[in-house]
């Protein structure tokens, strides 16, 4: 057990200075005969990276992932580091029955359950190979909101960037969906559905706008502390996602409202000018009757 994970630990230091290397790492570059000596070079190292990747070391990682900690934990970095310079690898996970496994590691109760695994589901999400429906499938939607909840309730500041960049990655490729099913003339009832327990995390997002960073309680506004600039951005991003696609309902529990008023009075200005435009998007949505108790208290 403890020399796997001594090698584990070493072939992710190493994958890492490898992945990170141009002049042995770039699968931008193609073999040609005008191509320099360095490219060649980079680009037969990188063949060769990407046979061992495929034919020897992601085979394996079905088993890794099923292994004590924290063998797994080491293994979902490895991965992350290898989408991360190569988002193409996505099909390559989802072909070895990897994705179900990942996402289920985003579960707040998983043992395996880390920043790490968040960064790697945004990567799967991003990349463009796999169809979305079977992250859901797999439970994303799940998941991901219940991360949010989990993260804004403990104060896991590891969390808060890669979660948050989640769940915008998330609802930029639902909002992408949505239009182009809208431009079909097709009901995206569907796809909106997915995201309830995204929406369901509106009240942790909109705490996490007002997050003030080293306060004995950073959900608090005027509770101490510096304004966290950075998570307040992103949750608000995160925030103004949901209420364009759920205009009459991301703003309308009382502890969001509330909250998105603290942050329309003491936010930056990008974090005020997304408030806004959520809440210019929850006005311009029909009824004004329906959304009558989120406008009084903002």
């Amino acid at each position: 057990g403890a020399q796997r994970f001594s090698a584990l630990r070493a072939l992710g230091e190493v994958m890492g200075l490898v992945l990170s290397d141009r002049s042995i790492y770039d699968p931008s570059v193609q073999a040609s005969p005008t191509a320099s000596g360095r490219a060649e070079h980079a680009s037969a190292c990188t063949k060769l990276i990407h046979e061992m990747l495929v034919r020897s070391l992601l085979p394996k990682f079905g088993a890794l992932l099923g292994d004590k900690e924290p063998l797994p934990s080491h293994g979902i970095i490895i991965l992350r580091l290898v989408m991360e310079h190569n988002s193409a690898f996505g099909i390559i996970l989802h072909r070895l029955g990897l994705v179900p496994r990942i996402i289920g590691f985003l579960d707040p109760s998983s043992s395996h359950c880390s920043s790490q695994v968040a960064s790697l589901v945004k990567l799967l999400v991003e990349c463009g190979d796999i169809d979305l429906s079977e992250l859901y499938d797999s439970g994303l939607g799940d998941k991901a909101g219940a991360l949010v909840d989990h993260m804004a309730a403990t104060h896991a500041e590891a969390f808060y960037e890669p979660v948050l960049e989640t769940v915008s990655a998330i609802m930029y490729h639902t909002a992408s969906q949505v239009q182009d099913v809208e431009d079909d003339g097709g009901d995206p009832s569907a796809l909106l559905d997915r995201n309830l327990p995204l929406l369901e995390c509106a009240p942790s997002l909109s705490a996490l706008c007002i997050l003030s960073s080293g306060a004995e309680d950073p959900l608090t506004p005027d509770g101490g502390g510096v304004y966290d600039a950075p998570v307040c951005e992103a949750a608000s991003q995160c925030l103004l996602l949901l209420a364009h696609s759920h205009p009459l309902h991301a703003l309308c529990g009382p502890d969001t409202a509330s909250r998105v008023a603290e942050g329309l009075r003491a936010g930056n200005s990008t974090v005020r000018k997304r408030l806004l435009k959520a809440v210019m998007w929850m006005v311009e949505a029909g009824d004004p009757g329906a959304v009558e108790g989120a406008l009084v208290e903002l």
